[in-house]
């Protein structure tokens, strides 16, 4: 009984200590934060322009002006001329083919074949007709 009565004592004792020191550090934290050198005055013109320049309204304003403007430089390179290249992989192709000979007999002979194909040409879009002159 006597030690339960010795660590209720001590455990209240540390509680005490804890809020001692919050109690400073919470009184010390207000002192440096309210003291005049971290204060800034602002007059009501000041307040507007630090408002305008970085409140949510302004930032979506000035990203939608951005996205605007690399819409229209994507319209504006679509009525340029292009250069257009169009290749196709190789293809490779064996076969063995029966070839008849003079004497009747047949004799397969192995024929290999590569093909491939490119192209470079040049389009332009015609705005009004929407049509592609290449």
């Amino acid at each position: 009984m006597m030690r339960d009565r010795n660590l209720i004592k001590r455990h209240h004792e540390r509680i005490r200590r804890v809020c001692i020191i919050s109690a400073i550090l919470i009184t010390f934290k207000s002192a440096i934060f309210s003291s005049p050198s971290y204060c800034q005055s602002l007059t009501l013109n000041q307040t507007i322009l630090i408002a305008q320049e970085k409140s949510p309204v302004a930032l979506q304003i000035r990203t939608s002006k951005d996205n605007k403007y690399w819409q229209w430089e994507k319209y504006k390179s679509e009525y340029k001329p292009q250069l257009v290249l169009n290749l196709d992989m190789p293809h490779f192709q064996k076969q063995n083919i029966p070839v008849r000979q003079e004497d009747g007999s047949v004799l397969y002979k192995t024929i290999d074949q590569s093909n491939s194909f490119g192209s470079l040409s040049i389009e332009q879009n015609i705005g009004f007709t929407g049509g592609l002159f290449i």
